[in-house]
């Protein structure tokens, strides 16, 4: 089973970072000790629950981290405009990691002293309750310690623009660094004493002896202490006993875990209604959890998808909205139509004489749109779980996809009527023009599926995932990364006979792929994300779109063949004819453009604001 292997593998991997430490330290302590003596082996039963918590914590952080993205990736894909300007992605990646580590360290901080309340005490003290501290007893922290404190600080920097990318790089850093600062060691770091933490600078943190307590909060940088007035780093002076004074700290990693809990019972007795309601909103959620893990997703290549051939009824949902920013769009050449999805799960089909039709296509959020190639189809993708395909021309609903366990988040439809969709568990699904379900690939990653493409026949799909993208080969279940890709693929286009991949960049950069997954050419000169990517219908040129509001196309060699201008604000949405003659694009506000390109020139047609 894929999880057992996961496990497998953490634990593996743990295994391998303390076989590495123990060598380390063993060496580190021999010659340079604070606290001469003292060591990890010397209390064993100590030794065996700091082991325990080296097996145990990273997958707890692990499943939390998971849960927690997932809101934040609704809130990033679903919840927040796309038009959001994330500056600091766009940093150098040495700065943004050094962004992230201030960052963090201020919000540990805070979530530090939290933990040092009368609140959050009985929670933090098993991290404490060493007697014998050294480099073993870094994991030492109750899951809910660990998860409020270290977990969030993750989550928070993500929700503020950074690239993942910094996260991973400093993930291993802030390992080893952790591990350094709970070492029996005798380092102050001199002159750099209140620029980073050190071990004795740590070691006061951790101190028994009154005259260290609530003190040196930070984990990384000293100063935040020194600004906050909770600095102790007394000159020449070692800390000599550790642990809390407690005094009822059990030992052992269960009793440990069950330790915050104790006296619950009677706190129940005193307050039976907020016990009562607290009780009964876990066992829903636990209820709730059962619920999601047991029922069957996972239909199996050959089953047939539901086909609702009705239009759902409205009292299963939203209102129509009001005007505003869309959640996602799509535009068609041929039909001066463009599509926008609400935030309240509603799709609205606007025309060029500013006449709108609204439908309630979702329970949730509609994330995703696409057109077919023929503009014959719609396709829409709801923070419900479903997609939807829709007739372009009269609006009515003509298949409903069901079968994903999360929000769906990205859609693509081929000249065919073949589908694909991505989720937010990490799974891309196939469906054939009848609806039936062909295909599954899970890239093993729980992050969202953000942006896919299909070719006709449902035989080869692209696909992006945070800063990767894939090309999978449904019928032989074969994948190929596009190696080289670095950056958040916001946009992929896949050419009408599948053997050519792009994918577009919040770098500006729009990549040009072979059915090998080798990048064939680059195609620069957008100042800012690219948006939209789209080809031609004779394959012979791309067409794209972003931030800096222009439209461009290009050979797929790499040429480009022209600059549109005039577009008002950010192009999320392109669309083009079959020589690329005539070309659409459109932004989520619902301002709509389209060139005319006669004989190599530039003419704008028309321009279409909301509502006119």
């Amino acid at each position: 089973m894929d999880w057992l292997a996961h496990v497998g593998f953490v634990w593996f991997t743990s295994l391998a970072w303390i076989g590495g430490l123990v060598v380390v330290f063993l060496l580190l302590t021999r010659f340079t000790p604070c606290n001469p003596g003292q060591s990890w082996w010397a209390d064993p039963r100590a030794a065996v629950t700091d082991l325990v918590y080296w097996l145990v914590l990273p997958l707890v952080m692990q499943v939390a981290r998971v849960l927690l993205l997932v809101g934040g990736v609704l809130l990033l894909y679903g919840a927040v405009p796309e038009n959001t300007d994330w500056v600091v992605r766009r940093w150098p990646i040495w700065v943004q990691i050094v962004a992230v580590l201030l960052i963090q360290d201020v919000i540990l901080y805070w979530l530090h002293r939290l933990f040092h309340t009368r609140a959050g005490w009985r929670f933090h003290a098993v991290h404490h309750s060493p007697e014998v501290l050294d480099w073993t007893s870094t994991q030492r922290f109750h899951p809910v310690n660990a998860i409020l404190e270290f977990a969030v600080a993750d989550v928070a920097v993500l929700l503020m623009g950074f690239s993942p990318d910094a996260l991973v790089l400093i993930g291993p850093l802030n390992m080893a660094y952790s591990v350094m600062v709970h070492a029996n060691l005798n380092w102050t770091f001199g002159p750099l004493r209140y620029v980073l933490v050190s071990p004795v600078y740590h070691r006061w943190h951790h101190t028994a002896a009154e005259e260290g307590r609530d003190r040196n909060f930070a984990s990384t940088f000293p100063f935040l202490d020194l600004l906050f007035g909770t600095c102790h780093m007394p000159v020449g002076k070692r800390p000599e006993v550790y642990g809390t004074a407690d005094g009822d700290v059990p030992r052992g990693f269960v009793g440990q875990t069950v330790y915050p809990f104790r006296g619950a019972g009677a706190w129940a007795r005193r307050h039976p209604v907020m016990a009562t309601t607290g009780g009964l909103a876990v066992a829903a959620g636990i209820a709730f959890g059962v619920m999601k893990l047991t029922q069957p997703v996972e239909p199996t290549p050959t089953s047939v998808v539901e086909v609702t051939m009705a239009k759902p009824a409205p009292a299963e949902l939203p209102p129509l909205p009001a005007r505003g920013m869309a959640s996602s769009v799509a535009v068609s050449v041929h039909r001066s139509q463009v599509f926008l999805g609400g935030a309240d799960g509603t799709l609205t089909i606007r025309g060029a004489d500013g006449g709108e039709q609204a439908i309630a296509a979702h329970m949730q959020r509609a994330n995703a749109l696409a057109v077919s190639p023929d503009d014959a189809l719609i396709v829409t993708g709801g923070g419900d779980g479903t997609a939807r395909v829709w007739s372009a021309e009269s609006g009515q609903p003509l298949r409903t996809l069901r079968g994903h366990g999360a929000a769906v988040m990205s859609v693509a439809v081929a000249a065919d009527g073949w589908v694909t969709t991505g989720s937010a568990d990490g799974v891309v699904r196939v469906w054939d023009a009848t609806g039936e379900l062909v295909g599954v690939h899970r890239t093993g990653v729980p992050a969202p599926v953000h942006a896919v493409a299909v070719a006709a026949g449902g035989g080869r799909v692209v696909a992006a995932q945070l800063s990767t993208a894939f090309l999978w080969d449904a019928p032989a279940d074969k994948t190929t990364p596009l190696t080289g890709q670095t950056a958040l693929a916001y946009a992929v286009a896949l050419s009408p006979d599948g053997t050519t991949a792009v994918t577009a960049g919040y770098d500006g950069r729009v990549k040009v792929w072979d059915a090998g997954g080798r990048c064939t050419s680059e195609l620069l000169g957008h100042d800012g994300p690219v948006y939209a990517v789209a080809f031609t219908r004779d394959g012979q040129r791309l067409v794209t779109g972003g931030k800096d509001g222009t439209v461009r196309v290009w050979r797929t060699g790499g040429e480009l063949v022209r600059e549109l201008g005039g577009h008002t604000g950010l192009v999320f949405a392109v669309s083009a004819d079959d020589a690329g003659r005539r070309i659409a694009a459109a932004g989520k506000d619902g301002t709509t453009s389209v060139w005319q390109v006669p004989d190599g020139e530039v003419v704008p047609a028309s321009a279409t604001a909301p509502g006119k």
